[in-house]
């Protein structure tokens, strides 16, 4: 028990005690899986100098000011001079 507790401090993905099966192991790993390609997915916005691929999983929130959108990340700010939704 106190392994599967300790699993949480190192955000573990799943947990397979013994015996282990292939089924398990299966589970374990697609939900590895799914969490890294959670954690990779980007978005690209085109910002000065080129563009700039925007992670999702830091996305905080989306700010519109003007004709400037804001992509604030845990760390940083994006700025690009797009606006967020085309309009006719």
């Amino acid at each position: 028990m106190d392994h599967a507790l300790g699993g949480y401090g190192v955000r573990a993905a799943s947990y397979v005690v013994k015996p282990l099966t292939r089924d398990k192991l299966d589970h374990a790993l697609y939900a590895c899986r799914r969490e890294l390609d959670r954690a990779s997915r980007t978005l690209q916005i085109p910002a000065a100098g080129g563009e700039v691929a925007v992670p999702l999983a830091g996305l905080r929130y989306i700010e519109v000011r003007d004709k400037t959108t804001l992509f604030h990340l845990v760390e940083s700010t994006v700025q690009s001079r797009i606006p967020l939704v085309q309009r006719k």
